[in-house]
C-alpha cells in the first residue's frame, strides 16, 4: 500500500508527496507520514523593530498564534495516533507579537495607551519539551550511537544535512550531536504508538534538480525526491515492525469478524467529529468577524492597499459610497459618493515623515484623469487622507502634512484628512446608530477646503488616547494659518501643476 506523505516547511523534489502550507488547516492525521519544517515566520507581515527584533504586525499576530496552536495539536494529535513524524530543526526565528492587552499611564489628557508585546519563536510550535534553543550553526555532526534505522538515511544525506540550531533539555534517545559530543542536534522521541524523529535540516542546492525554467523538477530532482520518500518509507516500516503489532489485514475487516460495539464506538465517534467541524467552522467565522471589525485600527498604522481598504470602509460607515477605481491607465485610490457631493480620494502613509506634496500633486492629475471620462460631468471635490508618522504613537506624532502641501491644499480647495482622525468617528459610528452625526461627518469632508477637516466631536470618546488627537487638531489649524502664500510649487520631475 503506498504511504501518504505530508511536508509542511519542506519541499521534497516530485509528486510523491502533498506540501501543505503553515497557513492552511489541513489535519495531520490523513497522512501515514509526516514531514515538518517549523520554519514559517516569514509568512506573516512584519511592521517595524521592538529590541532589535522584528514585530508582527497586529492583524498577523492573531493569525500566527492560531496557525501555531493548530500545528501543536496536529503534531500532537498525530503522534498520539502512531504516525511516524520528521522533525527538521531549522533556525531560531526570534520575532515580538501583538498580545492585544494595552496598558494606560498618566491620567487625564497625559494618559497614553500602550500596546503589549510578546516575544514569539517558531519553536513554539513543536509539542517537545526543551529547557532551551541555541541558535549555533555548523556542519560538523557526530553520531552519538548506533543509528540503526536511520544508517541508510544518514548514509545517503548526512553530507546535505547541517545544523542551524542544538537543543537543551533531557533527550533519552539522542543520536546526533555537535563535534564535541554534548550538544543535540538529533534525537528520537518514542510513544506507545507514534515517533517523531528531529533532525538537522536537509540543505541541498535545489538548482541542480531543476529545468532550465526553473519551474519544474528535472529527472535528477525527481530522483532525489524517490530516493528520500523511499528512505522515508522504510523508517516508517521499520518503527512499526519494531513496536510489535501487527497491521490488520484486510479481512479481519468484514463484517463477520466485527462486534456490535465497535459500530457503535464508530458511530458516536461520527458524530463527535462532526460535532467538531461544526464547532471549528463557527469559531472560523467568528474569527473572521473579529478581524473584519477591528480592520478600522488600520487607519491608525497602516500605508499602502491596507490603509486604502480601511479608509473605504471607514467612508461606507460614514453613509457614503465608496470604492476604489482601476481602469485602462487610470487608478484611484478612493471614489466616494453621497447626497453631499461626489468626492476623489489619495491616501498615503508615511512612516516617520509628513505627507508632502508629490501625493497632492498625484491627486490633482487623478481628479483631472477622472474629469475626462465620458461619464463624468463635473469636477470631484478632492480628498487627501494621510497617516504620517504612522509608526509612532499617535501622542508623539507632529504634523501630519508639510507646509508646502498645505499651501497646495488651499490652491486646490483639497480636503486633508488625519486617518487617526477618521478612525474616532468611524469607531463611535460603529458602535451608534447615530445618522444625524454620520451626516455631520460627510459635511465636514464637503466644507473643508484646503485645511484639515475637522469632525464633529462624538457625543463621548472612550479612548483616551482620541482626546490627544483632539488637541493636535488645534495645532494643526494653527499650522495652516501660518502656511505661505497659495502656490503649487512644482516638485521633483514633476513641472508645474
Amino acid at each position: 500500500m503506498t504511504k501518504k506523505i505530508f511536508t509542511v516547511g519542506f519541499d521534497i523534489p516530485g509528486d510523491d508527496t502533498e506540501n501543505i502550507s503553515f497557513r492552511s488547516e489541513q489535519s495531520l492525521l490523513d497522512a501515514d507520514i509526516i514531514v515538518f519544517e517549523p520554519s514559517f515566520v516569514h509568512e506573516y507581515s512584519q511592521s517595524d523593530y521592538f529590541k532589535g527584533k522584528p514585530k508582527i504586525t497586529e492583524s498577523d499576530s492573531f493569525d500566527i498564534v492560531e496557525d501555531t496552536s493548530h500545528w501543536m495539536s496536529e503534531l500532537k494529535a498525530a503522534f498520539d495516533s502512531g504516525k511516524t513524524i520528521f522533525i527538521f530543526l531549522p533556525r531560531l526565528e526570534e520575532v515580538f507579537r501583538y498580545t492585544g492587552e494595552k496598558q494606560f499611564s498618566g491620567t487625564g489628557k497625559n494618559r497614553a495607551t500602550t500596546n503589549i508585546v510578546a516575544p514569539f519563536n517558531n519553536y513554539e510550535v513543536l509539542p517537545i519539551r526543551t529547557s532551551r534553543i541555541v541558535p549555533k550553526s555548523g556542519r560538523e555532526i557526530r553520531v552519538a550511537k548506533d543509528l540503526r534505522f536511520l544508517s541508510n538515511y544518514w548514509r545517503e544525506f548526512g553530507k546535505d544535512s547541517v545544523y542551524e540550531v542544538y537543543l537543551e533539555g533531557d533527550f533519552k534517545d539522542v543520536i546526533l550531536t555537535t563535534k564535541a559530543g554534548d550538544k543535540v542536534v538529533g534525537a528520537i522521541i518514542e510513544g506507545p504508538k507514534g515517533a517523531m524523529i528531529l533532525l538537522p535540516p536537509l540543505r541541498y542546492d535545489p538548482e541542480p534538480l531543476f529545468t532550465k525554467s526553473g519551474k519544474n523538477w528535472n529527472t535528477k530532482g525527481i530522483a532525489f525526491g524517490k530516493r528520500l520518500t523511499a528512505i522515508l518509507v522504510e523508517i516508517d516500516k521499520t518503527l512499526r515492525g519494531n513496536r510489535g503489532a501487527t497491521p490488520s489485514p484486510e479481512w479481519t475487516k468484514n463484517s463477520e469478524y466485527r462486534l456490535d460495539t465497535e459500530s457503535d464506538l464508530e458511530n458516536k465517534i461520527k458524530d463527535v467529529t462532526q460535532q467538531i467541524e461544526d464547532l471549528n467552522s463557527k469559531r472560523r467565522e467568528l474569527f473572521i468577524g473579529l478581524e473584519r471589525e477591528g480592520g478600522i485600527r488600520r487607519l491608525l498604522y497602516e500605508r499602502g492597499a491596507q490603509l486604502e481598504e480601511a479608509i473605504l470602509d471607514a467612508l461606507r460607515t460614514m453613509g457614503f459610497k465608496a470604492e476604489n477605481f482601476k481602469e485602462s491607465e487610470s487608478e484611484f485610490d478612493a471614489i466616494f459618493s453621497s447626497e453631499e457631493g461626489r468626492f476623489l480620494g489619495e491616501a498615503e502613509g508615511k512612516d516617520n515623515k509628513a505627507i508632502n506634496i508629490d501625493k497632492l500633486s498625484q491627486l490633482e492629475r487623478n481628479i483631472q484623469e477622472d474629469f475626462a471620462r465620458e461619464e463624468v460631468a463635473e469636477f470631484a471635490k478632492g480628498v487627501l487622507f494621510g497617516n504620517a508618522h504612522r509608526l509612532s504613537p499617535l501622542s508623539e506624532r507632529s504634523e501630519y502634512f508639510t507646509q508646502k502641501c498645505i499651501s497646495g491644499a488651499q490652491r486646490l480647495r483639497v480636503a486633508l484628512v488625519r486617518t487617526p482622525d477618521l478612525f474616532i468617528v468611524s469607531k463611535y459610528l460603529k458602535e451608534h446608530d447615530d445618522p444625524s452625526f454620520a451626516k455631520s461627518c460627510r459635511a465636514a469632508l464637503l466644507k473643508a477646503e484646503g485645511e484639515i477637516v475637522q469632525f464633529p466631536t462624538a457625543p463621548f470618546i472612550e479612548n483616551l488616547e482620541e482626546e490627544i488627537e483632539l488637541e493636535q487638531q488645534a495645532s494643526d489649524k494653527s499650522q495652516i494659518a501660518t502656511a505661505n502664500a497659495p502656490m503649487l510649487e512644482p516638485s521633483s520631475g514633476e513641472g508645474n501643476a
